[in-house]
């Protein structure tokens, strides 16, 4: 499964880092300057991403990675989505409520389960021929051409 993620993909992914990432980026604005180009970049952090991200995106995506609903890994995902509660206990009170999104943080399956949410915007972006790279929820985009106002059409029509 992880191979077929979007390689501009770099937090918690195997033999990847924040090094890897930001030399990738670097290499990739030097590469531009030296061809006379103006650079722009925007930064993002998708506020709140890992308790909102939503469950049927991900078991959508898992269908479009090829990932039949017959498969064991899609099963348990779906069974790992199903019925969640939170409990919070306090002053000898118990409140439980039910959810139906976000990636449990410090799980096992929370981080794979976001990169697997966000690889098919990693993967339009590339495949529109714009240079974007995340660290799990901190997305990177840049943009350059030989005018700025092709920049800047190109960065609005991205956003």
């Amino acid at each position: 499964m992880l191979p077929s993620l979007s390689p501009k993909q770099y937090g918690f992914m195997p033999q990847r880092s924040t090094e890897d990432a930001l030399y990738d980026l670097l290499n990739h604005v030097k590469m531009e300057i030296e061809s006379k180009k103006p650079v722009l970049l925007i930064s993002l952090d998708i506020e709140g991403a890992f308790l909102n991200a939503w469950w049927p995106a991900l078991k959508t995506q898992l269908i479009d990675k090829k990932c039949p609903r017959t498969n064991t890994l899609y099963q348990m995902a779906c069974s790992y989505l199903t019925e969640r509660k939170i409990a919070v206990n306090y002053a000898r009170e118990t409140v439980t409520k039910s959810i139906n999104k976000g990636c449990v943080q410090g799980s096992i399956c929370g981080p794979t389960f976001w990169n697997i949410i966000i690889d098919s915007l990693l993967q339009r972006l590339t495949d529109a021929k714009v240079h974007c790279q995340a660290f799990a929820d901190d997305v990177v985009f840049a943009f350059s051409s030989e005018s700025s106002s092709t920049i800047e059409n190109a960065a609005n029509k991205t956003m």
